[in-house]
């Protein structure tokens, strides 16, 4: 049976099934969107998680080395304080380092990790402890460089991989959220697209089919009416067919409505799960909008370690410049000892002169030329301990100047190479925030979107409700007019010559109302 011979009640039901099976295809395509996206919103937030504690442990291991150097130069617990505080923010950042990177190719990477700090750093650290209590201090950095240094090196290669995993990850990540955004909103302007131009040729169609019949009816009817103007005896009996058609023509049309309530139940369930739709959409916007200002402040906690580098570095270049101050007060004891030299010089030479004279003097110059003789060994003994004391500061000097110059350079280095990881830390959060902005912007459009959608599904519940409101004024003008039939059959009696062409109108009507079963059946289809 082609459309054209269903019932209207048949049609307007299918309408209302199209409709429907296009919002509920619109409303799984963008919750399945929707849920796609959270999940990939998931996994970049744990890679980018995975990459600040990557940095954060950098930046504890390089507190560790410098209180480790300020520590062997200065044996002050506070010193080492700073390396156990340093230590413990590092065992807190691996552990959420290892809650956050979960890929299996990185893990071996991670148990190499976990085990540093008692095969490696805690023995050493019991040595330098033991070897700045009884050894000099070059001793003590020679084996900081020789023991400490490869352990921190393979910390950073170890690092350095773990990183690579994270921003491999947190790309591929960025890189799912655009493909799942753009892919979610192009099948909801398709679907969207495709339920539009649907209802529109469905609504063409039904319009067609419904009022080329009646239109043909009508022509008929018009023709037909202006015979059986002196045909009245017959009007009674048809009179009594369209209060009977009327009747049937009621139940229809309360069925149609019973079809339209349920359809108009289906659009306001639509409109309350595009409203749900419009919450999460919020709520995810609101989450973007909290991982922008956590990355703001990651990016004021980078500038706030910058500048305590930058502090830190202006403490050692004071420290320098008092150790030069020593060198100075060194550098003067040593001409004060050349003074020394001068009167020993002097001494020498009034002894020697004093022994001439108590040669010439002869026998009664004997006693005071043992004096003379013993000033003099006096005088070289004292040449011979200042010279020792001049040497002794040169050695010194040289030594001092020596270990300032050598800590002066170690930690320019391990400056300059905290501030390249603050830099790189600074530029990845820049980019962060910015990536962030942009889920915020695109979250805020897909808000707008279902906020659009939640509005037509209501407006089309209240349309819903008008054509229901229709029904009923419909059906109260049908019983209407089956009294108004049955009053004209009691008072006509003289149109039966046209009965015969009335009665087929009347079945064209009944066909394109019914259908052509619903003639045969007595029913509607």
């Amino acid at each position: 049976m082609s459309i054209q011979q269903w019932s209207i009640g048949k049609k307007t039901k299918a309408f209302g099934w199209v409709a429907t099976a296009g919002g509920l295809l619109t409303l799984a395509v963008y919750l399945t969107a929707t849920v796609s996206l959270l999940r990939t919103q998931k996994t970049t937030q744990q890679s980018s998680e995975a990459h600040r504690m990557i940095e954060a442990l950098e930046i504890d291991y390089l507190k560790m080395g410098v209180a480790v150097v300020r520590y062997i130069s200065d044996p002050s617990e506070k010193y080492w304080d700073e390396k156990k505080a340093a230590d413990e923010s590092a065992v807190e950042h691996f552990g959420r380092l290892k809650a956050a990177l979960t890929n299996p190719a990185v893990a071996p990477t991670l148990e190499e990790l976990s085990t540093f700090d008692v095969k490696y750093l805690d023995p050493l650290d019991t040595q330098i402890r033991e070897l700045v209590r009884t050894k000099p201090l070059k001793e003590v950095l020679e084996f900081y460089r020789a023991s400490y240094t490869p352990v921190f090196d393979r910390v950073s290669k170890l690092l350095g991989i773990a990183e690579e995993v994270a921003e491999k990850e947190m790309s591929e990540g960025f890189t799912a959220l655009e493909k799942i955004s753009f892919g979610g909103a192009a099948a909801t302007a398709a679907v969207l697209g495709l339920l539009v131009l649907t209802v529109l040729f469905g609504a063409k169609k039904m319009g067609r089919s419904i009022s080329k019949p009646l239109e043909e009816a009508i022509g008929v009817l018009k023709k037909e009416a202006s015979q059986t103007g002196d045909a009245a005896q017959n009007i009674a009996s048809a009179s009594h067919e369209l209060a009977q058609s009327s009747s049937e023509q009621a139940a229809a049309l309360q069925e149609t409505a019973s079809s339209v309530e349920e359809m108009s139940a289906m659009v306001s369930k639509s409109a309350d799960n595009a409203h749900k739709s419009g919450s999460a959409a919020q709520t995810s916007s609101h989450v973007a909008e909290e991982g922008k200002q956590a990355s703001q402040k990651m990016m004021q906690a980078i500038h706030e370690i910058n500048d305590s580098n930058s502090e830190i570095m202006t403490a050692i270049q004071e420290s320098n410049r008092r150790i030069a101050e020593i060198i100075t007060i060194i550098s003067e004891i040593g001409n004060k000892t050349q003074i020394i030299n001068d009167i020993v010089f002097q001494t020498k030479l009034l002894s020697f002169n004093a022994s001439v004279e108590a040669a010439r003097a002869g026998e009664h110059g004997k006693g005071f030329s043992v004096v003379a003789e013993e000033v003099g060994n006096l005088a070289q003994m004292s040449g011979n301990a200042a010279k020792e004391i001049s040497d002794m500061l040169q050695a010194s000097t040289e030594k001092v100047e020596g270990i300032v110059s050598d800590t002066k350079a170690q930690v320019e280095r391990l400056i300059a190479a905290g501030k390249s990881k603050v830099e790189t830390g600074t530029r990845i959060a820049e980019q962060t925030g910015k990536i962030l902005e942009d889920i915020f912007q695109q979250v805020n459009s897909v808000n707008h979107m279902v906020g659009e959608i939640a509005t037509a599904s209501r407006e089309q519940a209240h349309g819903i409700t008008e054509i229901n409101k229709a029904m009923g004024q419909l059906d109260q003008v049908t019983h209407q007019n089956s009294s108004v039939s049955q009053q004209v059959a009691a008072s006509a009696e003289t149109l039966s010559v046209q009965a015969g062409a009335l009665g087929s109108v009347v079945a064209s009507l009944a066909a394109m109302v019914w259908g052509e079963k619903g003639m045969s059946d007595g029913q509607e289809i």
